[in-house]
């Protein structure tokens, strides 16, 4: 495995450049990875499953099993919170790659000026408005 290691380190020590070829990166590609998302409800089966199988004897604090439950339940919360990031990402990476117009173009690179310039006379420590908020209010 060392071995491994290393031939990998020293690959990357005499790779310069990284090339990032866009050719995966498609509507298609969002779209599959946002139904791939859709599809991958293994973990709530499997939540559900366990949660049929425990044995439950009422306690004073409650069942026995509550502590159980509790926890497969927040797996699976948070398991849905990445899925809803990861279609939210993919959302945007769909939008990325629509074409620009022309005149689109010009207004976004206006707009990207305009956020170049708050940044940079913004006193330390002040906060920044939302400026993603404020790109989709004006389209």
């Amino acid at each position: 495995m060392n071995e491994h290691i290393n031939h990998t380190e020293n690959t990357a020590a005499e790779t310069d450049v990284v090339e990032v070829t866009t050719d995966k990166y498609t509507y298609e590609y969002a779209l599959k990875q946002i139904e791939r998302i859709a599809v991958e409800t293994q973990h709530i089966h499997q939540a559900i499953a366990e949660l049929g199988s425990l044995e439950n004897e009422g306690v004073p604090t409650g069942g026995s099993a509550d502590a159980i439950a509790h926890g497969i339940a927040d797996v699976v919360r948070c398991r849905e919170t990445t899925a809803q990031r990861l279609i939210d990402f993919y959302e945007r990476m769909y939008f990325d790659l629509a074409p620009l117009s022309e005149s689109l173009k010009e207004e976004r690179a206006e707009f990207l000026d305009w956020v170049r310039d708050c940044v940079s006379e913004t006193i330390a420590g002040a906060t920044l408005p939302d400026f993603e908020r404020i790109w989709k209010a004006i389209h």
